[in-house]
């Protein structure tokens, strides 16, 4: 390897006097930094960093080039173009940076389905594909970390053909993202509705469509993002995009590619079994869809034409077969047992990429930051608020309250707390890992003012702490007062997206003049404490 690059931890805080003054500061101030965690670069440009933006100030990163060992394919590609065999599609799905197994959680991960998919007898890298819908890189400390250099590295061993864009790869910046990896992806990046603003043509760094020669096979696949996920990408991480319906695209373009020559055209998108799929599906030209987003297992037909969603964190993998005359023979998703993810070992040169990985992530990861005397869970059952979110709300609660403001509620968005802490013993280690896995995203505490009158409205579909809307009570004992204003500490996400209950036209407040990721927050409000005990979370 070349010269490793050194980890360092970039905590910096500013810690002001708190006056009257200065306890809340605007989010566009200058002034202030974020706290984050971090794997630097040799040159530092915070203008092409994740999280700059006109609202967030951004950690020192930039496009980060790290010299990884390489992975030696399972088989060779010889190039054939016989279609001496059939093709056979592979495609994961909202892979969120599972590279490694988790078989508690039926997680076999993006390395170890590189395995299945070797052992797999009908597998021949001439006469396969191997696609994604979207979502790969945002969602655990090993991919974060890396900016998702270490999820591309690992797509790369495969090899992946193409991807398309999910609503993630938005959370750094699409740009930032797509430069980041460019020089490193052997594979395409798709979609052909993600439109420069102002502009009738796909923004730079994607395609429409890509064709791929394989084994004798003429393969387009075109790729798309759901109309209308706009709401499940930050505000300001879309200013310099416009996402446009799908439909006619892509029924003009499979159109043209069938035209052209193409034995099959596949429509990849980052979208559930939605009514446009289905439009397009029926309109016919496309031999098969691989959907996204939904995190469902779906396996189901439109006119005879296979649609189907492997689930979400490496939990399933999905197989389409085609005859040399472009006939289906078969399409299944296949999700793993634990013992299956236990069978599967990955190879010699994988464990040593990943090993390489480790070694620039772990003395951030495995960072410990207290103990824990049980499981702490998202939720009782179904969505119904559990110990997990009970915890994260109450430090957030806790955490307004150290910059003295009054009527504190906090607020924590469902979708963005991602797992579960699992502890089989009687105490359990909690790192800045396990806190990656629940809050991967790069949510900042905010602040905004909310009229008691709205405020249930406001909060009710979110996890919260603070009051109770059955008693009317506040966890302080005073009563709920509707005429009055309430310091909601919530998530950016929450607060800079125009149309949501929480929404500020300023993005909301930061507290001490310092930005500051939930993930962090958590680790700075645990910092001292021995050991949480759950009894003191109740469901």
């Amino acid at each position: 390897m070349k010269k490793a690059y050194k980890l360092i931890a970039v905590l910096f805080t500013s810690l002001l006097s708190l006056t009257s003054c200065d306890l809340f500061s605007n989010a566009s101030s200058s002034s202030s930094t974020l706290v984050s965690s971090t794997i630097p670069s040799s040159s530092n440009n915070d203008s092409s960093s994740p999280s700059s933006s006109s609202s967030s100030s951004s950690s020192n990163t930039s496009n980060i080039v790290l010299d990884y060992p390489s992975v030696n394919p399972c088989k060779t590609r010889t190039g054939k173009k016989d279609k001496a065999k059939n093709l056979v599609v592979y495609a994961v799905n909202d892979t969120h940076g599972a590279i490694e197994d988790t078989p508690e959680s039926y997680q076999a991960g993006l390395a170890k389905i590189r395995e299945y998919v070797c052992k797999d007898s009908d597998y021949d890298p001439d006469y396969s594909v191997i696609l994604s819908a979207g979502d790969m890189f945002q969602g655990t400390g090993i991919s974060n970390l890396t900016e998702g250099l270490a999820m591309t590295h690992v797509m790369n061993a495969f090899p992946f053909d193409a991807m398309a864009v999910g609503n993630h790869e938005f959370d750094w910046g699409l740009d930032f993202l797509l430069t980041n990896i460019e020089k490193t992806r052997k594979f395409e990046v798709l979609a052909n509705n993600i439109y420069a603003k102002g502009k009738n043509e796909v923004a730079e760094g994607m395609k429409p469509y890509t064709i791929i020669d394989r084994g004798g096979y003429k393969i387009g696949v075109i790729g798309s993002i759901e109309h209308g996920i706009d709401s499940s990408i930050m505000y300001n991480k879309l200013t310099d995009y416009s996402i446009v319906s799908d439909v006619d695209i892509t029924k003009n373009q499979a159109a043209q590619l069938k035209k052209d020559g193409a034995d099959l055209v596949l429509l990849l998108t980052h979208q559930g079994a939605t009514d446009n799929v289905k439009t397009i599906l029926e309109a016919g030209n496309i031999d098969a869809a691989i959907l996204g987003h939904t995190h469902a297992f779906i396996s189901e037909t439109i006119n005879s034409i296979p649609m189907l969603e492997a689930r979400a964190n490496g939990q399933a993998l999905t197989k389409i077969v085609f005859n040399k005359s472009g006939e289906l023979v078969s399409s299944a998703v296949h999700s793993f047992s634990k013992s299956e993810i236990n069978s599967l070992t990955v190879s010699a040169d994988m464990r040593t990429l990943l090993d390489a990985i480790h070694k620039k992530v772990d003395p951030i990861l495995n960072e410990k930051i207290t103990t824990v005397n049980g499981s702490l869970l998202r939720y009782e059952s179904t969505y119904t608020a559990g110990n997990l979110s009970s915890l994260i709300t109450q430090l957030m609660y806790n955490y307004g309250k150290k910059y003295s403001l009054d009527n504190v509620i906090a607020v924590y968005n469902k979708g963005g707390l991602r797992s579960d802490f699992k502890c089989t013993s009687s105490t359990c280690t909690l790192t800045y890992g396990d806190v990656y896995q629940m809050c991967p995203f790069e949510n900042e505490v905010r602040v905004v003012p909310i009229k008691g009158t709205r405020l249930e409205s406001s909060i009710q579909s979110h996890f919260y702490y603070g009051v109770d809307f059955t008693t009317n009570k506040l966890v302080d004992g005073r009563n709920f007062d509707t005429s009055k204003t309430y310091n909601v500490v919530t998530l950016d996400y929450l607060t800079t997206t125009p149309g949501y209950p929480l929404y500020a036209s300023d993005g909301g407040k930061i507290l001490g003049n310092k930005k500051i990721y939930v993930r962090d927050m958590i680790k700075e409000e645990l910092t001292g404490v021995k050991q949480i005990d759950i009894a003191d979370y109740p469901f």
